[in-house]
């Protein structure tokens, strides 16, 4: 091999660990992002947020969420509680989310993650827009890929697999405090309902250790369908949550049900319905129970009073739409208790 050669294959080498090299340093940023965190300043903005603003397809608003002195609140249900809980967490693991993986930065590719910009129609991700007084940023939450999720800044065309997965839903009411009471059964000691044609439905218990409601006014000859049927009218505020509320309006011909506890707290619900759908109304009072009245000075059994002032500071001027089953339940008729009338003897 002359030198002549040797100079060329050297050239070529040298050429090649050139290429090499350029080729290193080009795809270096996309690995040094891994890890790294998606958006850094957004805690920050977080901490000084006022307004949170969820869009879906064609820009259309899932709730706005805004911080008052004493809680977040839903603007589109006249500010109803947010689920603060739910709210946190989702905006937490924006603020704390990782890059996996850089995903495309061609628009045009955006659909298949659910990144693309939430103007379009057919968006089947969100826009979560985080304000302050002097800041604001916007995060596309898009689809998620197992515990992961895509996410692009608004402004920004890179998008990201992240090791997070936010959960921010599409309608209104996922972003309510949908937990209305919860009073055990065995805390009640009567219910009666009220129907608009006179009707009473009285069901109670005579002591605590008493294992079902007893019906009072039995019509003659009948029979109840079973001897715990009438337990679901005392359970029914256990755990009690709602499908959506809105600003209480005065109802006329509404059922009137009235819980009434061992301990002294009253509940009194108006109940009616609209487009099939069972809306209530809820106010408390306290009326001593035997237990207090028979205490000694100084004595005192559990303060239902300062519960009810907090039950009707809480549900005063709001009216809940509750599950139909739930509904159907608190509002029972005598009939609904009662085994099918005997057939007249021929």
């Amino acid at each position: 091999m002359n030198n002549r050669t040797v100079l060329i294959l050297l050239g070529v080498a040298a050429v090649l660990i050139l290429l090499a090299s350029l080729g290193s340093l080009q795809k270096e940023p996309e690995s040094a992002q891994a890890d790294r965190l998606f958006f850094p300043e957004l805690e920050s903005i977080l901490g000084e947020a006022n307004q949170v603003t969820i869009l879906k397809a064609g820009n259309e608003p899932v709730a706005t969420l805004r911080r008052t002195a004493e809680a977040w609140t839903v603007a589109e249900r006249d500010g109803y509680p947010a689920d603060f809980a739910k709210f946190r967490s989702g905006l937490l693991d924006l603020a704390e989310a990782r890059v996996v993986e850089v995903k495309t930065s061609d628009p045009d590719q955006y659909g298949r993650l659910g990144v693309e910009d939430v103007s379009q129609d057919t968006a089947t991700g969100v826009a979560v827009r985080i304000e302050s007084s002097d800041d604001s940023a916007t995060v596309l939450v898009g689809e998620a890929e197992g515990e992961y999720r895509y996410l692009r800044q608004a402004d920004q065309a890179e998008s990201y697999l992240v090791d997070r997965n936010p959960d921010f839903g599409t309608e209104t009411t996922d972003w309510l405090d949908t937990s209305l009471l919860d009073i055990g059964g065995e805390r009640v000691r009567q219910v009666s309902v009220t129907h608009p044609d006179g009707e009473t439905v009285l069901v109670r218990k005579t002591d605590v250790t008493q294992a079902n409601f007893s019906v009072e006014n039995m019509p003659e000859g009948r029979e109840l369908l079973y001897d715990s049927v009438a337990n679901v009218m005392g359970n029914v505020l256990e755990r009690l949550r709602f499908d959506d509320v809105a600003k209480a309006d005065e109802v006329e011909n509404a059922i009137l049900v009235e819980f009434l506890t061992f301990d002294g707290l009253r509940v009194t619900a108006e109940a009616s319905e609209t487009d099939d759908q069972g809306w209530i109304r809820f106010t408390a009072d306290h009326e001593p129970a035997e237990a207090d009245l028979e205490a000694e000075p100084g004595e005192s059994g559990p303060d239902t009073e300062t519960e009810a002032a907090e039950l009707n500071r809480r549900l005063s001027g709001w009216t809940f739409q509750i599950p139909r089953f739930k509904y159907e339940q608190m509002t029972r008729s005598i009939e609904d208790l009662l085994q099918s009338e005997p057939e007249p003897s021929p």
